[in-house]
Formats: C-alpha cells, structure tokens, sequence
C-alpha cells in the first residue's frame, strides 16, 4: 500500500505575471494588474472581488489551461511533487494576504480541480501581516497550513510544502512552519528542478519546553531559561509572563503540553 502524499503550496504572483508578460490580461484589466504587481494596494480590494468571477478570472484559467505547467511556479511545484513520489497528491493551495495572490489562488484552483495534477481538497487566503507583525502571520499560519500538515503528518502522510519565487517574507515563514510540524520543503529553481529540502528535527529542548508549557499552565517557571525564552522571543514579560500566541498555538496543536501537566 502506497503512502498517502499531501502538498500545501503556497500561492504568489507568478501566474499573474506570467499572464501579464505573455499578453493574456486583456486592456481592461492591464492597468489594475500592473499596478497590483507593483504592491500597489489601491487595487487590492477590486482583485480580491474579481476573484470571484470575472473574464479576468476566465482568462486566466484559459492560460493555463495553454501553458501548462509552464504557466507558473506553482503549478510547476505540484507536478514535480507528483513526478517525485509517482502518485496521486493530495493539495491546498493558500496565498498570501494580497487581492492579486488570491486571483491566482482562485484560478489555480480552478483548473487543478479540473486536472489529474492533483487532487484539490481545499484553499484559503492566509493573513500573514493583516496583524501588523511577525508574531500574527505565523499564528495565522500556524491556524490554517499548520493545522492542515500536523493532520496529515498524524495519519501517515509524506508532506511536503511547495516554494517559489525569491526570499520573501511568506517564504521564511512557510519554511518555518514546514519544519516545525514535520513537513519536507520543496523548492523549485528557474530551470524547474525541484529542490527537496530534508525534515529538520526540530525541537524544544527540555527545560525550554517544560517552561513553556508551566507558563501556559498558569504557572511560573524560573531560572536562566526564562531570560532565554524571552531574548527569543517565545515568552513575553507584561506584568507577568505569558506565551507569544503562535508559540501556544505550536504547543496546542502538536500536543506538546501533555506530557507537561502531571509534572506540576
């Protein structure tokens, strides 16, 4: 019996500006979309609602349907996850907090949901800076492709990430997610050869752990591993001591405070 295989990738811009170089946005929508992939946010909000369906939405499920694999990053990703494990995957597609991204998102699911690439079970757009700092993208994160990896990863399932495009933000902290819950990163270069990065056993150690969890509890730990946590940022002192959110979500949904409570 072969090994389930689930994929979450992460969804940017490149089908849009892929679309957009090749001549497939149509006049009526070149402007918004050109200023869309110059971060302009005055669009944002009009993309978000083009997603729903719209002859923007048309045309891009047209082009890929043309181009193929060739037509992005992502879809290039899913197909060089299926050719590595040489069975059918199990995907989510979720994008960035941007109008443009969630374009994407729509129309990549749209035609994977039509293909034999894989099998969609699902997308979501993720607010990785709709909190204003670090701290609230990863808790989001950790609420939607997290929650989706860990079940995976718990019911035997090869789970693997899917990266594209340059070293920004989302990346960094879709890597971080990948590795703390168990999951492989898969990169895919310019020339389109998948990168597998290994599983990193990752951890808290002991004490760290154990402090963690104590401050989750309602209790409070002390020592030199209290000024550690909070230099790193994983506790944090206002009045008293409390957990930084993602951290307790972390802990949450890996049952890592379990074997904790009998202990105090």
């Amino acid at each position: 019996m072969m090994k389930c295989v689930y994929a979450a990738v992460v969804v940017g811009t490149s089908l849009i500006r892929n679309a957009y170089s090749d001549g497939f946005i149509s006049a009526e929508y070149r402007d918004m979309v050109s200023k869309a992939l110059s971060r302009d946010i005055s669009v944002d909000s009009v993309l978000a609602k083009l997603a729903l369906g719209s002859n923007l939405l048309n045309a891009l499920t047209d082009y890929i349907s043309i181009k193929g694999k060739s037509c992005c990053a992502e879809l290039a990703t899913l197909y060089s996850i299926k050719d590595l494990v040489n069975q059918q995957v199990r995907s989510e597609l979720f994008s960035t907090d941007s109008g443009v991204a969630e374009l994407a998102m729509k129309a990549l699911a749209s035609s994977i949901s039509k293909s034999n690439v894989a099998e969609l079970v699902g997308y979501a757009r993720i607010k990785l800076f709709g909190g204003g700092d670090l701290g609230s993208g990863l808790l989001h994160l950790l609420n939607t492709m997290g929650k989706s990896l860990i079940n995976e990863v718990s019911m035997g399932c090869d789970a693997y990430v899917g990266m594209s495009g340059g070293i920004k933000p989302e990346a960094v902290m879709a890597s971080m997610v990948a590795w703390l819950v168990g999951a492989k990163l898969v990169y895919v270069s310019e020339d389109g050869k998948p990168l597998i990065f290994p599983r990193l056993p990752l951890g808290f150690r002991g004490d760290a752990l154990e402090a963690l969890c104590m401050v989750k509890n309602g209790l409070n730990p002390s020592g030199d591993v209290v000024n550690e946590l909070v230099d790193a940022g994983l506790l944090v002192r206002d009045g008293g001591l409390r957990v930084v959110e993602w951290v307790g979500k972390l802990l949450e949904l890996n049952n890592m405070c379990i074997s904790q409570r009998g202990m105090h």
